[in-house]
């Protein structure tokens, strides 16, 4: 809720903020990454118990790899021949996006409907020098 600088903010009521325990377990489909019942709607013009953006909730963790692989051949006395490939996300991992934390949302709240960066991505490279 909001309107003339109020924002409503949700009431921590205790119990684990967390609704999946082990990220290979979460399926986004079926799982919420919050815990609805660690959370509770304030009341009609009252504040809730935590800030606006709350430090210690944390969505998925992220990271990254890149693997880049390269070849030089001689073709004559002066020249070379550079074959290569960039791999963004070589092993094709889902990056999950940050969770909805929006207290009203009853039906979406903890649920994460977005993912961050791509999938895999090829590149090749090709650079001849004389």
């Amino acid at each position: 809720m909001g309107g003339l600088g109020y924002t409503q903010t949700a009431l921590y009521v205790g119990g684990d903020p967390y609704g999946t325990s082990n990220p290979r377990d979460f399926d986004p489909a079926t799982s919420r990454y919050l815990n609805f019942s660690a959370f509770a709607v304030p009341g009609a013009y009252s504040f809730g118990n935590l800030p606006p953006n709350i430090g210690w909730l944390r969505g998925p963790t992220q990271k990254s790899e890149n693997l880049s692989l390269s070849k030089t051949f001689n073709i004559s006395e002066k020249g070379r021949l550079e074959l290569g490939i960039d791999a963004i996300n070589p092993f094709n991992f889902v990056r999950w996006g940050a969770p909805n934390t929006s207290i009203t949302s009853s039906n979406t709240f903890g649920q994460i409907t977005s993912i961050q960066g791509s999938s895999r991505t090829l590149q090749i490279n090709a650079k001849v020098s004389f």
